[in-house]
């Protein structure tokens, strides 16, 4: 089934994007926190056309009722 505005070369874009802001802004990641890293760099695209102040205000009204501990995070 081929949904509409999606393709292949897309999802390849994506991963050079995400590959290269991996090895450009981190030195390295671990496979438990891979899914944040990702969801990061999804949101980034999902925003692309934003302003920082737009995506700083959408960042900051997603988070309300959110709490990540210390503790969750090294566990």
């Amino acid at each position: 089934m081929l949904m509409e505005g999606v393709s292949v070369n897309l999802a390849e874009n994506f991963n050079s994007h995400f590959k290269r802001g991996i090895n450009g802004t981190y030195y390295q990641i671990s496979r438990k926190h891979s899914q944040r890293y990702a969801d990061e760099f999804a949101f980034r695209r999902n925003t692309r056309k934003f302003n920082n102040q737009e995506r700083f205000d959408l960042l900051l009204s997603s988070s309300i009722g959110q709490r990540l501990t210390y503790q969750q995070l090294i566990n």
